[in-house]
C-alpha cells in the first residue's frame, strides 16, 4: 500500500509540473509582441503615404495656378509681356514671382498664390505705371479743352472738399498757370484755417495745394 500510495503521488507532482509548464508556455506565448514585425511597418508606412497624399490634394486645391497669377497681373499692367513666372515661397507665403516687360521696363510683380493679392510691385514697374497714367490724364485734359468742356465751379468746389475732408468753400476762381486753365479753390476749416486746392478745370484732378 505504501508503494502505491508513493507511485501515485509521484504521478500527480509529474502531471501537476508538466502542466504548469505548459500554461506558462501558453501564457508567455500570448503575451509576447513582435514589434518589428514588417506587416505593421508597411501599413503605418501606407497611412502616412496617404495623409501626405491627402495634404497635396487640399493644397492644390488653394493655390492659385500660374495661369490665374498671369491674368492677375495682366490686368493691372495691360499688355505687359510675361517672361517668366514662379512659385516661391516669401515670408511663409507661398506667392507667384511674375517677371515682366512693361511700357520698357522690365520687373517682377508678385501675387499671393491663395488671394490672388499683388503683395509687390518692383519700383520701377511702378514708375512706368505712373507715366501710363499720367499720359491718360493728359489726354483727357487735351481732348476735353479742344472740346472746351471744363467741369463746373461747383463740380470743382466738390472735389476739393472731398480732398481736404472737411471746412466750407470761401472763394472759387478761374484762372490761368504756366498756360494751363485751373481751378482755384478756397477753403476755410478747422480754428479760422485756410488752404487753396487748385484743379485742372477740364479733369477735375487735384494738382497741388496750399496752405496759409
Amino acid at each position: 500500500m505504501k508503494k502505491l500510495t508513493v507511485v501515485l503521488t509521484s504521478i500527480f507532482v509529474i502531471g501537476g509540473t508538466s502542466a504548469l509548464a505548459m500554461a506558462n508556455s501558453n501564457e508567455g506565448s500570448v503575451n509576447t509582441v513582435d514589434l518589428d514585425s514588417p506587416f505593421e511597418t508597411e501599413a503605418e508606412e501606407i497611412t502616412e503615404e496617404q495623409k501626405d497624399q491627402n495634404n497635396k490634394k487640399q493644397n492644390s486645391k488653394e493655390q492659385l495656378t500660374k495661369n490665374d497669377a498671369v491674368a492677375i497681373v495682366k490686368e493691372r499692367f495691360e499688355n505687359a509681356k510675361i517672361d517668366e513666372v514662379e512659385l516661391e515661397k516669401e515670408k511663409g507665403k507661398l506667392v507667384y514671382e511674375v517677371e515682366i516687360d512693361y511700357k520698357g521696363e522690365d520687373g517682377d510683380v508678385y501675387v499671393d498664390a491663395v488671394t490672388g493679392e499683388v503683395v509687390k510691385v518692383d519700383s520701377d514697374l511702378k514708375k512706368a505705371e505712373n507715366r501710363q497714367s499720367e499720359g491718360k490724364n493728359d489726354n483727357k485734359s487735351s481732348d476735353r479743352e479742344q472740346n472746351g468742356e471744363k467741369i463746373s465751379s461747383e463740380k470743382a468746389g466738390e472735389i476739393a472738399l472731398a480732398h481736404i475732408g472737411e471746412g466750407y468753400i470761401d472763394d472759387i476762381e478761374l484762372e490761368k498757370k504756366k498756360g494751363k486753365l485751373i481751378y482755384e479753390v478756397e477753403i476755410e476749416y478747422g480754428n479760422d484755417k485756410e488752404v487753396e486746392v487748385y484743379l485742372d478745370a477740364y479733369t477735375g484732378e487735384v494738382l497741388f495745394t496750399e496752405h496759409d
